[in-house]
């Protein structure tokens, strides 16, 4: 995520980079600008179905031009050869409406726009990788070989042009309208490259976000806070159901039986 202030033609949009590495944890401690706010994987721990993180990201941005960012990451096993893995990116930042976020993805072929979504090919075309924004609506520019290098104006030179990735892309992603707060949304698909992404399906009741993709139903609160539950989900025989965000506490999924299940944190 770039957060470019258009008035400075100093500012790369881009997070600090660390003056010197530090070599012992204290030291490490005093330079810290993430904070993981939560994460998991599993059940399988050598073969999980998902794994989540949840970050704060604030800090990584210099001059405290960011009120907070937290950034999401869950990814799916499809459990599908053909389209094995699916990847939610989310991601709730603020800032004043006079700078412009930039949601950017890097790549070593150049992005295809195919009907409202993204594709890229791998280098040898066996692969593909699907990018859906969800939200909000955005433009988006795309630049490639040493165009990739140009950074809001000032050009840049490859040290090693002979590599892959010095011939890359660059995607970039910006809302259409000027907001402090922004709430992004990008679904990325990993398929064989002759396979149509699946499409996500969104829905919102009270606090909670319902995310259908596949098989999976991964419910979340895009705002940031806690949920103390969820509305009545239906799930059908294979479906993987995974919710995050849960406030600490005793819940009850009813079904098959009943079952109850403590989660204290």
């Amino acid at each position: 995520m770039l957060v470019k202030d258009p008035a400075n033609p100093n500012d790369n949009g881009g997070q600090r980079y660390p003056a010197y590495s530090p070599s012992r944890m204290e030291d490490m401690e005093k330079t810290r600008v993430g904070y993981t706010l939560a994460s998991g994987f599993g059940p399988d721990a050598k073969l999980p179905l998902y794994s989540y993180m949840k970050t704060d990201l604030a800090k990584a941005y210099p001059n405290g031009k960011l009120q907070f960012y937290e950034r999401t990451f869950i990814t799916l096993n499809n459990s599908d050869d053909t389209a094995p893995m699916t990847v939610l990116v989310a991601d709730r930042i603020s800032a004043a409406p006079k700078y412009k976020k930039y949601w950017q993805l890097n790549s070593l072929t150049i992005p295809k726009k195919v009907d409202g979504t993204f594709e890229i090919l791998s280098e040898n075309g066996e692969g593909k990788l699907t990018l859906i924004p969800v939200y909000p609506a955005v433009d988006h520019e795309i630049l490639s070989g040493k165009a990739s290098h140009s950074v809001f104006g000032k050009q840049y030179e490859a040290p090693r042009y002979e590599l892959p990735e010095a011939n890359g892309s660059r995607l970039m992603l910006t809302p259409v309208k000027s907001a402090q707060e922004d709430r992004f949304l990008n679904v990325i698909q990993l398929t064989r490259s002759g396979k149509k992404a699946l499409q996500p399906a969104v829905r919102t009741v009270k606090d909670a976000e319902y995310i259908y993709i596949g098989s999976w139903i991964v419910v979340r609160n895009p705002a940031g806070g806690k949920l103390n539950g969820v509305q009545k989900l239906v799930v059908k025989a294979g479906n993987n159901v995974l919710l995050t965000d849960l406030a600490p506490g005793k819940y009850e999924v009813s079904g098959l039986g009943g079952l109850e299940v403590d989660k204290n944190g």
